[in-house]
C-alpha cells in the first residue's frame, strides 16, 4: 500500500496555471508600482499578501471581475487587472501530502456581491506547497465585514499617470503673487479619476491647459508623490527605489474659480505650480523656483522643459 504522504497533492485541473498567472501579473505590477511610485519590488524569498480592489458597481465581464492592485491600501487604476471567478475558490487538495485546503470564496459568494454592487477588497496570501508551487489563500473585505469604519474609508486612490506637457517650451522662475497664493480652491471631478482618494494631505500639480474643449481656462490637477533630493543618482543607476517623478490625474479647479488663476499661469509663462489638496481644497505653495530651495528633487517628468 502507497503511503500518503508519499502521494503528491493533486488539484482540480487549471488551478495550478491560474495561480501562476496571477502570481506573474502581480510581479509584473509591484515592478511597474516601483517605478512610478516607489514602492519596494516583492522579495522572491518569502510569501507574498496583496490585494486587489473591485468595484462591482461597475461594468464586469461575463464570468469574470476587472479590478486593480492595490499596494499599501492604495487603488492603483494604472494596474488593471481581470481574472476568472475560478481563481477564487477553495483550492482543495484531492491527493496526498500536507497541503488539505485553502480557503476561498464560493460562486454563491461572489454572486451575491454581485448583486448587491458591493465594493470588495480581495485578499490574496501565497501559502507553501511541498512542490514549490504557487497557490494562494483567498478572501476578500467588504462594506458589511467592516464594523469600525466603511471599506472606502480604508483606501486611497491613485488615477492614471499624467506626463503630457508637449506644449510648454519653458516655465519661468516667478513668484506667485499672494493674493493667490493665500486663496483655497475647489477641486472637481476627483469622483471620476481617482474617487476613494484619501481626504487627508497630498501634493499636487496644476497645469494650466489651452486645449481643453471644455473649458478654455481648465486648470488640470494632478497628484504628485514626491521623494526627498539626493538620490538622483541612485536612482537611474538602479540602487533606489524611483518615484517623484510622474503624476497622477485627481480632478479640476472648479471652473467658478479657475478663471483668474489661469490667466495668471499663463501670462507669467508658469503654467505648472504646485500645491497641497486637503478635503478637496486647494492652496498653491509656489511654481518651480520652490525646488532651488525645498526639499524635493525635481520631476523627471519635467526635465525636457527649459526654465527662464
Amino acid at each position: 500500500m502507497i503511503k500518503e504522504d508519499c502521494v503528491p497533492p493533486k488539484y482540480v485541473d487549471g488551478v495550478e496555471k491560474l495561480h501562476s498567472q496571477l502570481h506573474e501579473e502581480y510581479l509584473k505590477a509591484m515592478k511597474i508600482a516601483n517605478q512610478l511610485l516607489g514602492f519596494p519590488m516583492p522579495s522572491p524569498d518569502r510569501l507574498e499578501t496583496f490585494s486587489i480592489f473591485v468595484d462591482l458597481n461597475e461594468p464586469q465581464p461575463l464570468d469574470r471581475l476587472k479590478g486593480y492592485f492595490m499596494s499599501r491600501k492604495m487603488v492603483m487604476r494604472f494596474l488593471p487587472i481581470e481574472f476568472d471567478y475560478a481563481i477564487l475558490f477553495p483550492v482543495r487538495n484531492h491527493g496526498g501530502g500536507d497541503f488539505k485546503a485553502a480557503h476561498g470564496i464560493t460562486y454563491a459568494e461572489i454572486r451575491e456581491a454581485i448583486n448587491k454592487s458591493e465594493r470588495i477588497r480581495i485578499v490574496f496570501r501565497s501559502i507553501p506547497t511541498i512542490e514549490d508551487k504557487v497557490l494562494y489563500s483567498v478572501d476578500f473585505l467588504n462594506s458589511e465585514k467592516m464594523t469600525f469604519a466603511p471599506l472606502e474609508k480604508m483606501l486611497d486612490d491613485v488615477g492614471l499617470p499624467y506626463s503630457n506637457f508637449s506644449d510648454i517650451d519653458s516655465l519661468s522662475l516667478i513668484d506667485v503673487p499672494d493674493g493667490l497664493g493665500s486663496q483655497s480652491y475647489s477641486l472637481v471631478g476627483k469622483q471620476h479619476y481617482a474617487p476613494y482618494t484619501t481626504d487627508k494631505e497630498c501634493h499636487c500639480v496644476l497645469f494650466a491647459q489651452k486645449d481643453n474643449e471644455y473649458d478654455t481656462n481648465a486648470i488640470k490637477v494632478l497628484r504628485w508623490f514626491p521623494v526627498k533630493k539626493g538620490i538622483e543618482v541612485d536612482q537611474l543607476l538602479g540602487f533606489q527605489e524611483d518615484g517623484g517623478d510622474i503624476f497622477f490625474e485627481l480632478g479640476y479647479i472648479s471652473r467658478e474659480e479657475n478663471g483668474g488663476l489661469h490667466d495668471f499661469m499663463v501670462a507669467s509663462n508658469s503654467r505648472i505650480l504646485f500645491g497641497k489638496a486637503v478635503d478637496n481644497k486647494i492652496s498653491i505653495t509656489g511654481g518651480v523656483k520652490l525646488f532651488m530651495e525645498n526639499e524635493f528633487k525635481y520631476p523627471r517628468s519635467l526635465y525636457n522643459i527649459k526654465l527662464k
